[in-house]
C-alpha cells in the first residue's frame, strides 16, 4: 500500500464497500508489524491477533462516520 493522497482516500472508499481484497492488503501491510511490537513487549502471538481483530471492529464500527479520515 502507498500513502499518497489519492491512494489514501480510494482505499478509505474500498474499505468503505467492505472490498475484501483491500481487507486483505490492510492485513498485509500492517499486521507483521504489530505482531513484532505485541510479542517484542512480552505478549503472545494470539494477542497480537487479538489486538488487530479488535482494530479491525474499530476500523468497521467508525469508518463511516463523517470525522472519520
Amino acid at each position: 500500500m502507498t500513502t499518497s493522497a489519492s491512494t489514501y482516500t480510494e482505499t478509505l472508499q474500498r474499505l468503505r464497500r467492505h472490498d475484501e481484497s483491500t481487507f486483505a492488503q490492510l492485513y498485509d501491510a500492517a499486521y507483521p508489524s504489530i505482531e513484532r511490537m505485541v510479542v517484542r513487549e512480552g505478549g503472545s502471538v494470539a494477542a497480537a491477533q487479538d489486538v488487530f481483530g479488535e482494530a479491525m471492529l474499530v476500523l468497521l464500527r467508525r469508518i463511516n462516520e463523517p470525522t472519520f479520515a
